[in-house]
């Protein structure tokens, strides 16, 4: 039995020094990379963010319903993104269904996106002028 143990011992300690180490590595810097990519894109929309918010903050006299779309749009996008990062691991539990829960929020999520973005839709169109009278029916 001893020899059977060693020997099987001896297989996996030559698997582990195999070129299958080489390919997980590779794996994790790949991970690595590809988490990089993702933390860059997530810091360069909430620039883009900040200064949506700024510019809101900017313009609020010239035009104040526009800017209080832009506001509220971006607070419900921003809301949205932290939901389905932060939500899942709160959520999961030993008896709930983790596809459920991933598609819960993921649904959740995307229906409050695109609410956000209804709201910025609202904010540009705003700025278009009134027509009134005869105008408006010869345009």
């Amino acid at each position: 039995m001893e020899g059977r143990l060693d020997g099987l011992l001896a297989k996996l300690e030559r698997w582990n020094r195999s070129d299958f180490s080489r390919y997980d590595g590779a794996m994790n810097e790949d991970r690595l990379l590809l988490s990089a990519f993702s933390t860059a894109g997530n810091l360069v929309g909430a620039v883009v963010y900040i200064v949506g918010i700024i510019l809101a903050i900017v313009f609020w006299k010239r035009a104040p319903r526009a800017s209080i779309f832009t506001i509220v749009g971006i607070a419900l996008v921003s809301l949205m993104h932290t939901l389905s990062v932060i939500a899942p691991p709160l959520f999961m539990t030993a008896g709930a269904s983790r596809y459920a829960i991933l598609g819960a929020i993921g649904l959740i999520a995307a229906i409050g996106r695109a609410i956000g973005y209804d709201f910025f839709f609202a904010a540009i169109f705003s700025l278009r002028p009134e027509k009134n009278g005869p105008e408006r029916q010869a345009g």
